[in-house]
């Protein structure tokens, strides 16, 4: 009878121990359901999104193919419009110093003649020393002696390229200690007191020192060019443009011609040309400004050594 209890005890307790393991797989598989389904609303929610990128980049592949197009289309219309502005007869080539270096290429292709006209014979000297030194005043000198081509330069006589220099740097009550407080100005003066027989530091000169070695520099060039053989008109009145000629009167005939502003800042706008007719007028200028003008070609015998420090 007692066994008999045990067993009937050990059954109910076996029974309820099966309900509670029935009722925790019903739990486990309820959670298991829900994490399908949310897994499910997640994939769901994925492939949308996949979808949404899928179209926002097949859309930027076609702004993508589109932007080539157009940029395709702006190199069409560049190329077009590099190909009329060459065309022209007369363009601009920008401020000074930015046409510089078309001027000596300019001169490089010269095949008979060149004709300078302007103020200063060693144009650009100062602001541009190694072009200047290198290439523009060197081509010039190659051009007489190698090359044989005439050359023919016209610019102001001493008292008008001191006045321009005095002008240019010393106008609006401007002195040689605010210039000095200029770093490209002192970068500049100490390249040309370089090149000088004596050595100076550009932080001791004087103004009237400054003067002296820019005029100096002048008078060297236009000796050499001479020396060379080039014919040199110095004239006394100011000239309203300047400009650079080749091979006049012939269909290689060319020229770079720059109009000083005459303002505060002194810009030059540069321009070429091929316009035969405003190469004519230049040329015209020129004769008038040597017949009315000029003192004859002899340059002053002035040593311009002497010119670098004042007695």
């Amino acid at each position: 009878m007692l066994f008999e209890i045990i067993g009937m005890v050990l059954g109910a307790l076996g029974l309820f121990v099966g309900f509670l393991h029935i009722i925790e797989i019903l739990r486990v598989r309820r959670q298991a359901k829900a994490q399908a389904e949310e897994m499910k609303i997640h994939t769901n929610a994925l492939e949308k999104q996949t979808m949404t990128l899928d179209s926002h980049t097949k859309a930027l592949e076609r702004q993508t193919t589109t932007l080539d197009s157009h940029t395709k289309v702006f190199h069409t219309h560049a190329s077009s419009l590099d190909r009329i502005m060459r065309s022209l007869t007369t363009r601009l080539l920008g401020t000074f110093p930015e046409y510089y270096e078309d001027i000596t290429d300019l001169l490089k292709d010269a095949q008979e003649k060149i004709v300078v006209f302007c103020d200063h014979a060693a144009y650009g000297s100062f602001s541009k020393r190694n072009i200047w030194e290198f290439h523009y005043h060197y081509t010039l000198q190659r051009q007489l002696k190698e090359q044989k081509r005439q050359v023919e330069v016209t610019c102001l006589n001493q008292k008008g390229r001191r006045g321009l220099v005095k002008d240019q740097f010393f106008g609006a009550g401007k002195d040689l200690e605010d210039w000095k407080k200029d770093p490209d100005f002192m970068i500049k003066l100490q390249e040309t007191l370089s090149a000088q027989s004596e050595p100076m530091r550009a932080e001791e000169i004087t103004e009237e020192e400054f003067e002296n070695i820019i005029e100096a520099e002048e008078m060297r060039t236009l000796a050499e060019l001479r020396c060379a053989g080039a014919e040199i008109h110095e004239i006394s009145a100011d000239v309203p443009l300047y400009f650079w000629l080749i091979d006049s009167g012939t269909s290689r005939a060319r020229a770079i011609f720059a109009i000083p502003s005459f303002s505060e800042k002194l810009v030059e706008y540069g321009f070429i040309t091929e316009d035969q007719g405003l190469i004519s007028a230049f040329e015209q200028m020129r004769d008038r400004y040597q017949k009315n003008y000029s003192h004859g070609s002899a340059l002053l015998r002035t040593d311009a050594q002497s010119l670098v420090k004042p007695e």
